[in-house]
């Protein structure tokens, strides 16, 4: 039901390993109006460190990532561009999508094909994929912080590690995030290619030995089958792709699959739970529906939980527009999860 299997990319150390600055300083130096400012899932002074959205617009985004300038697609971006055509020029890779489908890196591409980023509290290998992906998605940084506080502090309250389930997980950031807490994770994707990609992201910061374990399996089989061992998990989170294929070549689309999806992921919830955190990317979907598919999918578990619900976007700083991503919601306990 999930994704892709990503191939590992090689490094290419031909490249010229440089910063175009100038993009980066102009970006800084930028005039104008403020960009309007919404409530972020967590505390927005969380510190990214090596990332950051320089620009977007013309269904585009600029983004810097460590040393590299990359140019991708951003169907949401519909507005104008703040920087000019030379700024973008300067991308060091760029990806296109092709009319038939799919797409790929053109020509000139200055940046190599893996490289190590440092992205909040976590050393990550990115890497230039055949989807036009690099193995983060910035709109979930935000909420790395929010998972390792809750883990921490379930520990501390019951005495025990929490046992947090990540769904969907890709290539482990919200799984570390949880795991630097001091939770024993469960890390499961269809992608046997992204799940040895996310353990080797474990081994790189020190938490490969024994605190996540690691699945490759359909996620709703994976779940029906947990339910009948009597396994239950004290923090669920998922971030479904919109449109996926079952192990038979079967098609789902998260609009009509949801609630059985959700009912399925509820069957495993301990009582009392920490949280459910829900993501999702499909147009369509808003905060709203979410929050209602917890709530209808809950039910009486819904007692002593509370539920939040919002846009998930790119923060792009002072005087830069910030870059919607999708739609969250989740149900917690809030002597938990502040």
């Amino acid at each position: 039901m999930d994704q892709r299997d990503l191939p590992r990319a090689r490094p290419r150390p031909d490249h010229a390993r440089y910063v175009d600055r100038t993009v980066v300083q102009r970006v800084r130096r930028a005039r104008g109006s403020v960009a309007p400012r919404r409530s972020p899932p967590v505390d927005r002074r969380s510190i990214v460190t090596d990332y950051e959205l320089l620009d977007s617009g013309h269904q585009a985004k600029l983004e810097r990532f460590g040393e590299w300038i990359l140019h991708r697609p951003s169907p949401q971006a519909f507005w104008a561009p703040r920087l000019g055509q030379e700024d973008w020029a300067r991308a060091h890779a760029r990806y296109e999508r092709s009319s038939q489908g799919g797409g790929q890196w053109v020509e000139p591409l200055r940046a190599p094909e893996s490289w190590q980023c440092q992205i909040g509290p976590l050393s990550l290998e990115l890497r230039r994929t055949g989807f036009g992906h690099v193995g983060v998605f910035a709109e979930q940084i935000r909420f790395w912080e929010w998972i390792t506080a809750a883990a921490a502090k379930f520990a501390r309250q019951r005495g025990r590690a929490a046992r947090v389930l990540n769904l969907f997980a890709y290539t482990g950031g919200s799984s570390l995030a949880a795991a630097m807490g001091g939770a024993e994770v469960t890390h499961l994707d269809a992608s046997r290619g992204v799940v040895k990609w996310a353990s080797e992201n474990a081994d790189r910061n020190d938490l490969g030995t024994g605190s996540i374990r690691w699945i490759v399996d359909d996620a709703l089989k994976f779940l029906r089958r947990e339910e009948r061992r009597g396994s239950h998990y004290d923090a669920i989170i998922l971030d479904p792709p919109s449109f996926g294929r079952g192990p038979r070549g079967e098609v789902w689309k998260l609009e009509e699959g949801a609630a059985e999806l959700l009912d399925a992921v509820v069957a495993l919830l301990q009582e009392p739970a920490a949280y459910l955190l829900l993501s999702a990317h499909t147009p369509g979907l808003g905060p709203i529906a979410l929050a209602n598919l917890l709530h209808s999918s809950l039910g009486p578990r819904l007692q002593g939980l509370e539920i939040e619900r919002g846009e998930m976007f790119v923060a792009a700083g002072e005087g830069r527009l910030d870059l919607p991503a999708g739609t969250w919601a989740r149900a917690f306990d809030s002597e938990l999860c502040a």
